[in-house]
Order: structure tokens, then sequence, then C-alpha cells
């Protein structure tokens, strides 16, 4: 398999690179414990950018690098029991990946009005936030137990996805190339809905000297804390879907002809 990528590319060094380069505008949706339980129904907005290093007629090494919101809210949700849930997440992400797009029909070559449904499948890196909490615990008064307050900061987390996808492609002049895809990311995570609180991600603070009986009693408090704000299912990574249209402009090859 090297050996024939490496094959193709060195034919196409030897006849002249050619390069893509262009922006797109996307829908996004979060798949999992918030909002509704369809596959694709974007219900944000989010762009990027995108490059493309061409190897064969039919196959290319592509870019992308994109922001992104992820919104989900259970209100929305067409189940009765979902709805009772009341839970509303959003979450900030940034994604860069190299996927392998294959072309059904020849398309690459210089030529114009050339259309083919592609598919591709890669590898990236996304970085998304999480919720971190904060439980400071004091005493109104000395007869009294500890009482938490909190607060909720979010930081950064990077972690892998696997993007798959499906598109169609036109080719409406030499130099231009309009597109549309459809796309999957299966993520290496389960906290892009923020479903659940880990022990790493509560911290405890106290001014005051804490015996065993209030230690216990702090311990218990942060316990349920975590229960409280812990829901949906926790054993299953999150996914994410994009869909929507691209524009790029060809560069970097000689134009001998154009038909």
């Amino acid at each position: 398999m090297l050996s024939i990528l490496f094959t193709m590319t060195l034919f196409n060094k030897m006849h002249g690179q050619r390069h893509e380069a262009g922006v797109f505008i996307r829908g996004s949706n979060l798949i999992w414990n918030v909002g509704r339980n369809h596959y694709v129904l974007p219900n944000y907005l989010s762009g990027g950018l995108i490059y493309r290093y061409i190897l064969a007629e039919r196959y290319a090494l592509r870019s992308n690098f994109l922001g992104a919101k992820l919104l989900a809210k259970d209100q929305q949700a067409d189940e009765t029991y979902c709805k009772g849930h009341g839970k509303k997440t959003d979450n900030y992400i940034g994604e860069a990946s190299v996927v392998f797009e294959f072309n059904f029909f020849d398309f690459n070559g210089q030529h114009k009005n050339k259309h083919t449904p592609f598919m591709f499948v890669g590898l990236g890196l996304l970085g998304h936030q999480r919720k971190r909490y904060s439980l400071y615990y004091k005493k109104n008064s000395p007869d009294t137990t500890f009482e938490p307050e909190f607060r909720v900061n979010n930081h950064i987390k990077m972690n892998y996805n696997i993007p798959f996808g499906i598109g169609y492609k036109y080719k409406f002049s030499c130099k231009w190339i309009a597109g549309f895809e459809l796309g999957i990311r299966f993520t290496g995570t389960n906290q892009l809905d923020n479903n659940i609180v880990s022990k790493e991600n509560v911290l405890e603070f106290t001014s005051e000297e804490l015996s065993e009986a209030d230690r216990e009693n702090i311990r218990r408090q942060t316990e349920s804390f975590r229960e409280a704000h812990t829901f949906g299912v926790l054993r299953s990574n999150d996914r994410y879907v994009f869909s929507g249209l691209s524009l790029s402009y060809t560069f970097g090859h000689p134009s001998c002809y154009c038909d």
C-alpha cells in the first residue's frame, strides 16, 4: 500500500503538483445524552478551512481546520421523558484533521464540469472545553456543619477523533470546486456533553481546621454533588456530526488545457 501511494505521489510530482485550498460552512449537532436523538439535525453553524493535496485522479489527502459550537437541549427533544430531564449543554471545540479522500469517478484532472461522489476517513486532534467545579466549604456558625458553595470554570482538554463521511463535488470551472458533505466524528471522550463529574474535576477549598468528622462530612457532600451532576450513559464516547457546503480553489498545476 505504501509503495502504491509513493508511486502515485512521484508520478504527480513529475507532471506538476496540484493543490486546493478553500473554506466551508457547516451545521453541527451533538449525538448522545442531551437533546434530540436525530443523527443528522444541525442546530449551529460553524466554519473552517480545507486544504487538499492531489495524489491522483481519484485520490487526495485533505486537511481540515475548524472551530465550532456544539449545542443540545432536552427541551428540543421529541421524547417526553427527555424533555423531563431539562438538561442543556454547549461546548466549544477546535479540530485539526487529516483524511484520505476517495472519488468514485475521475475528478482531479484538468477539466471543468466534472462531478463525483466521494468518501473520506482519517484521524484528527480535538480540543474541547471541560467543566471544572470548585467547592468552597465554610461554616455559617461554629455549631453548624460545613456547607458548600460552588463555582464552575472551563478548561481545555485534548483528545482524538476519527472523521468519516461522504459527499459530492462539482467542478464548475477549471479552478473552482463546490461541494457538499456529511461527516461524523467518533471521539475518544465521553465529556463533550459534560454529563460526568469526575473526582479530578472537583476541587475542594476550606480555610478552617478540619476534624475527622468534618472531613467525612465534606467527603459525603462532595460525592453527593458529583452524583447529582452526573447523568446519562457513562461508558460510551460521544459523537458529533457536520453537514454543509465547501468552496475551494485549485492551484499549482500547469494549465495546459481545460475543457
